[in-house]
């Protein structure tokens, strides 16, 4: 529903003018919205690590930065998962506990919905009007309560299938000991304020590509950064839209819509997903070179040698 909202927007920009980006200057905003860009997945990483500190594990900060970035182009992927199903695989191999890799993964997703969330908590009222606008509030309750039904769904089905909760205690437990003994919590704090600035670089690129900089203001900023937040969150949240593919789409041009014109909206938000899929081509191979590198290191091969 996201996506053809989206792309009816779209179509009505088309119609009504044609780009005012031609293909040199679309590429040199692109590249420039990079930077930003890059450095935000460069603070994720850094808070994957830190977690993974927070638990216990002790990889080097190369092999925790090669996994991460090596795995992200999988969220194209239906379903919207398997840049994490990845990471889990991915550290298997280089030794690391798959339960303990899973925890990670588990901890910050909720550290990242939950900044993400209170970062966007000043566009919720936009996005309900505007969402409501473009496809009912009836369609809108609907989808709301069917998602809510389905994760209570799934909860039930866990909770019956006792063999798994057991196992599951089990694992926990025993990773809660390993965290205690070798982890330090000193390390969660550095998680969170990572990935605000991820965030809030990835705010400035967005802005990039539909303000001029001199115009950019601590408001307008601020603006960017929820806007980016509450993106993620319900592209991420959305069941088997691989990259939040349609729904951030959707929530982007909707907000970007209150600060410039339908247009620079409609072009800025269609340049944001350009630097998104660069930077996760970007991502794969940085990851796989500092990945290569280890392995050709000399000395010890541990990845968790510091």
């Amino acid at each position: 529903a996201c996506l053809g909202f989206f792309l009816l927007q779209a179509h009505r920009s088309l119609t009504n003018d044609s780009m005012s980006l031609s293909g040199p200057e679309a590429a040199l905003a692109v590249s420039l919205a990079m930077a930003p860009y890059m450095c935000a997945y460069v603070a994720l990483a850094g808070a994957w690590y830190c977690l993974l500190l927070t638990l216990g594990l002790q990889p080097s900060f190369r092999c925790a930065v090669g996994i991460y970035f090596s795995t992200q182009i999988a969220k194209y992927l239906p379903g919207n998962i398997g840049q994490h199903v990845g990471r889990v695989y991915l550290s298997a191999t280089y030794g690391f506990p798959p339960f303990r890799i899973g925890l990670s993964l588990a901890i910050e997703m909720a550290l990242i919905i939950g900044v993400a969330a209170m970062l966007s908590i000043p566009l919720v009222p936009m996005l309900i009007e505007r969402l409501d606008a473009g496809f009912g509030a009836a369609a809108s309750t609907i989808a709301v309560v069917g998602a809510l039904a389905l994760g209570l769904a799934a909860t039930f089905f866990l909770l019956r299938r006792s063999a798994f909760v057991a196992s599951a205690r089990r694992h926990l437990a025993a990773a809660i000991t390993e965290s205690r003994i070798h982890g330090s919590p000193r390390y969660l704090p550095a998680a969170i304020l990572l990935v605000v600035l991820a965030l809030a670089l990835a705010g400035l690129s967005l802005l990039m590509l539909g303000i001029d900089l001199s115009s950019i203001s601590a408001g307008t900023l601020l603006s960017g950064i929820a806007l980016v937040s509450a993106s993620w969150v319900l592209g991420f949240l959305t069941p088997g839209a691989p990259a939040g593919l349609g729904v951030r789409e959707a929530i982007l041009l909707a907000g970007l819509s209150t600060l410039v014109d339908r247009h620079t909206a409609f072009q800025a938000t269609i340049l944001f997903r350009g630097v998104s899929i660069a930077a996760d081509l970007v991502a794969l191979a940085v990851g796989a070179l500092l990945l290569r590198s280890m392995r050709m290191a000399p000395g010890p091969r541990s990845p968790e040698a510091r």
